[in-house]
This record gives C-alpha cells, structure tokens and sequence, in this order.
C-alpha cells in the first residue's frame, strides 16, 4: 500500500512538472486590463500586472492615444497581445475607462 501511495504522489509530481513545462512554451495571444506600474521608454517597454509588455512599430494606439509616448504610469489601458518566444508583444494599447457606477466599458 505504501508503494502505490508513493508511485502515486512520483506521477502526480511528474504531470505536475510536465504541464508547466509545456504552458511556458506555448505562444499565443491575449488581452489584459489594468494600470500601468512602469514605462521605459528606451527599451519601449511598459509593465501591467506585472508582465513586461513590448512595444513595436506595429503596436496599434487607440482611445486617445496616439504613441508609445502616451503612456505613463497610473494610466488604466487594454492591452492587446502576442506571446512568442517568451516575450509578450503589445498589438494593440487603448484606454481602459471606468464610468461613474464602477463598471468596466
């Protein structure tokens, strides 16, 4: 009984183990909303819930905002995102407003 019990708990570690190997290869897009914690504007990169954001060329700009210049810390956005090669790309930045009720639009 004792042996199942640890054979158990070895593949239940092992499938643990496994599935986040395979999450972090995974490229793919995503949205995400909240305030701007940092911006490095040498880099061109801005943080959001803690996830480094990288802007490009190709990044889109909506809501009033015109460019990467734009943002600052404090400033509630969308973002709009790749996530390839361990990097998340901003595709697209816009405004992310609260109206008077407290509700997301």
């Amino acid at each position: 009984m004792c042996s199942i019990k640890k054979t158990f708990f070895l593949l239940l570690i092992i499938t643990f183990f496994n599935s986040s190997l395979m999450a972090a290869q995974v490229d793919g897009v995503g949205e995400l909303k909240g305030n701007i914690e940092s911006v490095n504007e040498e880099q061109k990169t801005f943080v959001v819930q803690s996830i480094t954001f990288q802007a490009t060329n190709q990044t889109e700009y909506d809501d009033g905002l015109s460019g990467f210049a734009d943002l600052v810390e404090g400033l509630r956005v969308e973002v709009e995102f790749e996530y390839r090669q361990g990097r998340h790309y901003a595709t697209e930045v816009e405004r992310d407003r609260i109206n008077i009720r407290g509700l997301m639009h």
